[in-house]
This record gives C-alpha cells, sequence and structure tokens, in this order.
C-alpha cells in the first residue's frame, strides 16, 4: 500500500521552514490513518506519516508501510537529514526564520544532528518501534503460550504492565519461560538483586539447567535472572553436575548479586574446587550448619577434613550429631545421610524392648514418639521414601 502526496521540491527553505508545521500535520494525520488498513502499530503510522512529509519535500517517493523499513529508515538518515527533520519542526513552531546558507547554523545542526542519531534515536527508536499490543485472545493456560509466536511473547514482554492481570494464573509461569528462551528482561524494569531483598519473585516454570559449565558462563544477564527465580522456586540445582552448578554459583554472583552454597557430591568434587576461600566458606557452613555436614557422604567429609587441614582449620567432627529440628532432618536427602538417623531412633526401640518396663527407662523418652509433630511427619516421610521399615 503506498500513498502519494504532492512533493515539496523547489519551495524556498523559509517557505519550506513555515509550510513544514502544517503540512506535517496532515502527512501524519494520513500515516496514522494508514495503520487501520495496515498492519502498522499506531505510533508507527505517525512516524510513517512524518517520513513521509520529508520524503516529499525532498521529491523522494512515498515509502511503503513496512515497519522494519521504516525504522532502517529512520536509524540509517545522515546526520543533517535528522537535523533537518527536527529543527524544522521546532522552527515552524515558533516562527524562526532558519538561515540554512549559514555556516554557523550548518555546523549547529551538524552537531545537533550527531547527538539525535547517537543518544535521541535510539531511544526514539525504542518508543516508536515498541511491538504493538497482542491481538491474539488472552492466554489462560501453559499450552496456549506455547503457540505464541515470537512477536506475541516480545509483544506481551513490553506490554507486561497492563496485560499481567488479564493472563492466566497458570499461564504466566510458561510466559515467564518464554521470556528467559528469548533473552528478554524482567519486565516492568525489575531487578533480580532488589526484588530478592523485598522478597518478591517472578513465578516460573522449571527452566532446564545448561550441560556444561561453558553453557552456564555464557548465559546472559537477563536468562541467569529467570534461571535464579527457577531455582529458588524448584530447587533444582542438585540435578546439575558439579562443575555446573559452580559455574553458576560464580556467573550469578557477579551478574546478578544471587549468591549460593554449592554442595560437592563426591571427593572428585571436592579436589576439583580450585578456590581456597571456597574451601573456608564450606568449613563456615558446615560448623555453623552440623545438619548439612551431617548430610554429606563419608567420603566426601574425609575428602574436605584434608582440605580443611591444608588450609589450617580445625577438623570437623564426623562423629554422628541427631538433627535438632524438622528442617534440618528434610535437608538429609540421600539414604546414606538419612539412615543414621534412623538407626538412632531403631536402636531405643530395639533397647526397650529388651526391659521389662519400657516406662522406668532413661532411653524411653528418646523415642521418636516424643519429638515435634513437625518432626515425626518428616521422620516418617524419610521413612517412606526410603523404603524402610516403619518404626513400632
Amino acid at each position: 500500500m503506498e500513498f502519494h502526496l504532492p512533493s515539496l521540491q523547489g519551495q524556498t527553505v523559509s517557505h519550506l521552514t513555515q509550510d513544514y508545521a502544517q503540512s506535517a500535520t496532515l502527512y501524519a494525520a494520513t500515516g496514522a490513518l494508514a495503520y487501520r488498513v495496515s498492519p502498522l502499530s499506531l505510533t508507527n503510522g505517525l512516524v510513517f506519516g512524518l517520513i513521509n512529509s520529508v520524503a516529499a519535500q525532498f521529491g523522494h517517493s512515498i515509502v511503503k508501510t513496512d515497519e522494519t523499513a521504516i525504522q532502517k529508515l529512520l536509524v540509517s538518515m545522515g546526520s543533517i537529514t535528522i537535523s533537518t527533520l527536527l529543527m524544522t519542526t521546532l522552527v515552524g513552531r515558533v516562527g524562526y526564520q532558519l538561515n540554512v546558507s549559514s555556516g554557523v547554523t550548518l555546523a549547529l545542526l551538524n552537531s545537533c544532528g550527531e547527538v539525535v542519531k547517537t543518544v535521541v534515536i535510539p531511544q526514539l527508536s525504542n518508543f516508536f518501534f515498541a511491538p504493538a499490543a497482542p491481538k491474539s485472545s488472552t492466554p489462560e493456560t501453559a499450552a496456549d503460550i506455547k503457540k505464541l509466536s515470537e512477536a506475541d511473547v516480545q509483544s506481551f514482554h513490553h506490554h507486561y504492565g497492563n496485560l499481567k492481570e488479564k493472563i492466566g494464573k497458570k499461564a504466566l509461569p510458561a510466559l515467564h519461560a518464554r521470556f528467559y528462551e528469548l533473552d528478554l528482561s524482567l519486565p516492568e524494569g525489575k531487578n533480580f538483586q532488589e526484588m530478592r531483598k523485598a522478597g518478591e519473585s517472578f513465578a516460573i516454570t522449571e527452566l532446564e539447567l545448561p550441560k556444561t559449565a561453558l553453557a552456564a558462563e555464557g548465559l546472559t544477564k537477563n536468562q541467569l535472572s529467570w534461571l535464579a527465580f527457577s531455582l529458588l522456586q524448584h530447587k533444582g540445582l542438585s540435578k546439575a553436575d558439579f562443575d555446573v552448578q559452580f559455574a553458576l554459583r560464580k556467573v550469578m554472583a557477579v551478574e546478578i548479586g544471587f549468591h549460593f552454597i554449592v554442595q560437592p557430591k563426591s571427593p572428585a568434587d571436592v579436589d576439583g574446587i580450585k578456590e581456597d576461600d571456597y574451601i573456608r566458606a564450606l568449613h563456615q557452613k558446615y560448623t555453623s550448619a552440623p545438619h548439612q555436614w551431617q548430610a554429606r557422604a563419608q567420603a566426601v567429609k574425609e575428602a574436605l577434613n584434608v582440605r580443611f587441614k591444608a588450609l589450617g582449620l580445625k577438623e570437623i567432627s564426623m562423629d554422628f550429631q541427631l538433627p535438632k529440628t524438622a528442617h534440618e532432618l528434610a535437608a538429609l536427602k540421600t539414604l546414606e545421610a538419612f539412615k543414621p538417623v534412623y538407626d538412632h531412633f531403631n536402636k531405643i526401640q530395639l533397647e526397650l524392648a529388651k526391659v521389662e518396663d519400657p516406662r522406668k527407662s532413661p532411653m524411653y523418652a528418646q523415642r521418636i514418639d516424643f519429638y515435634p509433630r513437625d518432626y515425626k511427619i518428616e521422620f516418617n516421610k524419610k521413612v517412606s521414601e526410603f523404603t524402610l521399615s516403619p518404626l513400632q
């Protein structure tokens, strides 16, 4: 679709500047009308009209209704052309007679054009060429989100503030995952570190972790922010190899201020830690949280104590320590870590079975039955998870 409007070529500069403010309005209105019968958004229709007005002044053909072409044309304009567009618009408003033949004026125009091209145009481009509001029906499910085109996802991202309340609660987490996929920032100017401090979050479906340390190091700040929310909500970090976890820990700390401890799973993991400061950090963590130390495999604890000793740190006792809370009990993720707790309470049961009157034994009050309700629930959950025999 093309709109052919009269060329203003041949008019004097002073006449041109006086007429431009009036004619530009007509051209802009034409562009705005064009968006009604074309894929152009309203703002892009206005820009389309303005660019056509400039093109007509210089005797060029009217540009077609192609947003990509319009954007390229605007960004590729020379400094003088941009300056003329800007200055004639302003001059028309204030009635100032622009003397284009003046060397001083040309110098000012050129300087103005450089500033506009390097500073203003990128901002105008973001404003004028922002994605139009999505025309598709509001998604309600994750399946609806998967059907969205990249353009639709980008549009939902740009108009997120106005649309988030209209998007189904089951669809939002999947939409955020698409933002990660397309390397889009947290919407509404949000910052991960600030959100973390404020206790805020974006619900997101569980994201697949990078397969290698190199892939982890190649993630962008945008992707790391979304991935951090995924890790916090789905506790999926342990699914990755230790070197991948370690790489994520380093890049997330630098890029988005997200700090966490990576737990070594084997003696090889311990040997692979080249940073002495990280070994010191592990020593501090395990000293202050004995249940985390207890959850490590015996071979891992031995390897860690070797590293602790080499750095002049006190070795941590390898003797069994009973978890004091349900939270500490829940941290025992493997059978090897939980089995000593089970054996402790099972041994009490067996000893009491040998006594004629168990209630008189000092061990009676140490049974699992006397622990808080949440502790007993977590204990029985672990017994079921690891298919151990329930205690009688």
